[in-house]
């Protein structure tokens, strides 16, 4: 905050919230992926296919692999990919590389 400032601050978390939308509308683009909550800030939940074990061993992966750190959750009973964009870092092509590793593990299991 005193090294950035408010309006530094500000920006960094509108484009945050600007790339969960930008997430959302990758997960909606791919027919293997269903979007589980409406994204109204920086929070993305979604899944691949039906199976709640599959999902757990996705984000498993994703962490042990070391290519990204989302959570779980779970929404009207499923098992959900819970990404929180909190980096100002955080670039769109990281949520593409994301959606395509998500995808991968996804039809390896």
């Amino acid at each position: 905050f005193l090294e950035h400032g408010t309006k530094r601050l500000g920006d960094a978390i509108t484009r945050n919230c600007e790339q969960a939308q930008v997430l959302a509308g990758l997960v909606r683009d791919q027919s293997d992926l269903e979007l589980l909550a409406p994204v109204a800030l920086n929070i993305v939940c979604f899944r691949y296919g039906t199976s709640d074990s599959v999902n757990e061993e996705i984000v498993v992966q994703l962490q042990e692999q070391g290519l990204a750190a989302p959570s779980t959750t779970r929404i009207n009973g499923k098992l959900a990919i819970r990404v929180n964009i909190t980096n100002h870092r955080t670039r769109d092509s990281d949520l593409a590389f994301l959606i395509n590793k998500v995808l991968g593990i996804g039809a390896a299991l």
